[in-house]
């Protein structure tokens, strides 16, 4: 076992100070520590899964993309979550599809919220019309006014007439992303007619 290997299982430390200096060191390794970081990702428990999700995050290497990818299919809430994060921070387009695809996965529901804000950040027109079809079939005032958000990101002027049937919605959430997107598209619009 090489040294960033040995830092990895110390992340788990049940001594804080341990745990602490070797999250500390990984960080500063950066770049170096990606590869064997990604690599342990599959093979560990959620705690350190989790730990290694934050620490590549804060590194923020494109390389552990695929990394983030594959964590989606978690059956763990949280590194779901945190994994949607990521890919919708990272910018990264390769992300698209496999996020739509957990979309409407009934596993993934825990997750929803983080998975439509990353598709929103994502900005990817492949995302609009699974979006619209949340807005529509969703329970959740969190996660419509998440996707509502998420529209007006994306910036594509059609939805609007989808969006303002929303306007009176019983969320007080739900009805400023709905003047907020539709802000968003009036600006795209614009930019579209100038």
């Amino acid at each position: 076992m090489g040294f960033i290997e040995e830092l990895i299982e110390e992340l788990v430390n049940a001594d804080f100070d341990r745990s602490r200096r070797a999250r500390q060191q990984l960080a500063a390794l950066g770049r170096a520590a990606v590869d064997a970081l990604t690599a342990a990702l599959p093979a560990g428990t959620d705690q350190q899964r989790w730990k290694i999700i934050i620490l590549l995050s804060e590194i923020g290497d494109p390389k552990a993309v695929p990394a983030f990818i594959d964590c989606l299919r978690s059956r763990s809430p949280a590194i779901q979550a945190a994994a949607a994060q990521f890919l919708g921070n990272a910018g990264d387009r390769r992300a698209v599809e496999p996020l739509l695809h957990y979309l409407f996965d009934d596993e993934s529901a825990c997750s929803l919220v983080w998975i439509v804000q990353a598709l929103g950040k994502l900005r990817d027109r492949r995302a609009v019309e699974p979006l619209l079809r949340v807005v529509q079939t969703t329970d959740s005032a969190s996660v419509r006014y998440t996707a509502i958000e998420a529209l007006g990101n994306i910036g594509d002027p059609k939805v609007a007439d989808i969006i303002r049937l929303y306007a009176n919605d019983s969320s007080h959430h739900v009805r400023s992303r709905v003047v907020s997107a539709l802000e968003q598209l009036h600006l795209s619009e614009a930019r579209q007619v100038g």
